[in-house]
């Protein structure tokens, strides 16, 4: 069977699950929103958007809250200009969405000694 390649652009987004989401969700959004806005620049509209999308908000929200706190938790540890605060967070994510580590090395090289170590203890830490 022949695989044809997709490229990001012409995925399209999945229907709109929820309608609404909780104020308390929304909430929780906006502050996730508002903390990695230096990493992963999105407007609220699309964080809004995507969660409503997703199948289990809810789920979603508690995983990129993980996220995020391994992110802030390492990077008020370290004196990271943007260029560097851009690849940790990169590492993380892609750690998390199932890239091994060890493709990551270009990324890990801009970053202080161990910080591929340290990245990963971060996220066993936080439960991911």
């Amino acid at each position: 069977m022949s695989h044809s390649n997709i490229s990001l652009d012409e995925l399209e987004p999945g229907p709109i699950r929820h309608a609404e989401l909780s104020p308390d969700l929304v909430a929780r959004i906006k502050n996730l929103h508002l903390a990695l806005d230096e990493v992963y620049p999105s407007s609220l509209a699309d964080w809004l958007d995507d969660f409503r999308r997703d199948l289990h908000p809810e789920q979603e929200v508690v995983w990129w809250e993980r996220l995020a706190q391994c992110y802030i938790t390492y990077r008020d540890r370290q004196d990271l200009n943007a260029k560097q605060r851009q690849a940790a967070f990169k590492i993380l994510l892609n750690i998390n969405l199932g890239v091994h580590p060890a493709s990551l090395s270009a990324d890990a090289t801009i970053l202080p000694e161990g910080a591929l170590r340290d990245l990963q203890k971060s996220l066993r830490d936080h439960g991911l």
